[in-house]
């Protein structure tokens, strides 16, 4: 859902604020180390979670491009420091946010209903 973004999450994420705003943190590291962000968490998803498949969203070809790429090159030692780092950063916060899609459809749902529509 874009949460690892270059650009930081979408505005519409329903990530919580905190979550948000320490994954922002994150992406300025990345920057400032020349670390491509959704590339440590895409590897992170393959080196780390034991799942069969890891899917990955795209909206350009330049982006599935990149991350067939980076599915196939393992991270530098520099880029796994950065991952440590983020971890690190992340670490202790909740970040899942189950319910709180359908929860946002309901309430648009009810502005919708409230005007008459």
């Amino acid at each position: 859902m874009g949460l690892f973004r270059e650009d930081g999450p979408q505005t519409w994420h329903p990530a919580n604020d905190d979550l948000k705003e320490r994954i922002r943190e994150c992406t300025k590291l990345c920057q400032e180390r020349s670390h491509d962000i959704s590339r440590i968490a895409l590897r992170y998803a393959m080196d780390k979670i034991d799942a069969d498949i890891v899917l990955c969203g795209t909206a350009r070809v330049n982006e599935l491009e990149s991350n067939i790429k980076n599915a196939n090159n393992p991270l530098t030692d520099e880029e796994q420091q950065t991952q440590n780092d983020i971890l690190e950063k992340l670490k202790g916060l909740q970040g899942h946010w189950e319910g709180r899609e359908l929860e946002a459809f309901k309430n648009r749902l009810a502005d919708i209903q409230g005007t008459g529509f």
